[in-house]
């Protein structure tokens, strides 16, 4: 393998070219030959041939045969065949050395690829999954949406039915108590005012009602009065009791 020292190779699309590098830097072709189209079989052309092709210009592939040892396949694989004669010896071994370099980068491109289909399939198995959590999510807010949709209808019911209900305790002339207590503390504190006149119309055996919010009615003699105010109701049972000859009702006042 000592000939190989100083040999580079040139492969421009199916020509391949290897020349010999002199002393001061002059190539010498040595040899000519192309690959047919699907890279299986090399020919071997005549230097008459190869002087009449251009020299290769542009981008080319460029392997340098350093000095090192070479380990060669004994026999040429069975898709590769070599037209070469037997005088051309060391080229064979040359195109020997080139298929099994591009038997490697097959193998490693195949390698490369097959590593580049499993990351494609991770990314797609990925992009299902976030689909599909868009999709539940996308989801959700619907529900949250029509969730918060009925929330608002029963809190408008709520509010309808508290004035209803309010209503029906402010004009409710048939019933003397609220069928539920007041709500606020206010209220309760006005009608507390007229427990001491509730007292005298106890003793004197006169009905009486109490409506909402604090209104005292007093029924006498089959007519109906209403009364506002404490003094107001004080001053219709001094009113009574003059009439009747009864003690009259103390001023809290």
């Amino acid at each position: 393998m000592n000939w190989l020292k100083g040999l580079k190779w040139r492969m421009v699309g199916r020509t391949l070219r290897w020349q010999q590098i002199g002393k001061r830097g002059a190539p010498a072709v040595l040899s000519f030959g192309v690959w047919n189209r699907d890279f299986r079989h090399f020919r071997l052309l005549p230097r008459a041939c190869a002087e009449r092709h251009a020299p290769v210009k542009g981008n080319t592939w460029l392997v340098e045969l350093k000095d090192t040892e070479w380990d060669f396949p004994k026999e040429i694989s069975k898709d590769a065949t070599l037209e070469a004669t037997a005088e051309d010896g060391p080229s064979a071994e040359v195109l020997r050395a080139i298929r099994s370099m591009q038997n490697d980068f097959s193998k490693k491109f195949e390698d490369v690829l097959a590593g580049i289909c499993e990351i494609k399939g991770d990314l797609q198995s990925q992009a299902n999954r976030i689909t599909e959590a868009e999709e539940r999510i996308g989801r959700a807010e619907d529900n949250l949406d029509s969730m918060h949709n009925a929330i608002k209808v029963l809190q408008e019911k709520c509010a309808t039915l508290e004035m209803k209900t309010e209503d029906q305790e402010n004009g409710a002339s048939q019933q003397s108590t609220a069928h539920r207590p007041p709500r606020k503390a206010e209220t309760h504190r006005q009608q507390r005012l007229f427990d001491p006149v509730k007292r005298q119309l106890q003793s004197m055996g006169l009905p009486y009602r109490m409506f909402y919010p604090a209104i005292l009615v007093i029924t006498r003699n089959g007519q109906r009065h209403s009364f506002k105010t404490v003094p107001e109701a004080e001053r219709f049972v001094r009113t009574i009791q003059q009439d009747s000859g009864s003690a009259p009702v103390p001023n809290d006042e």
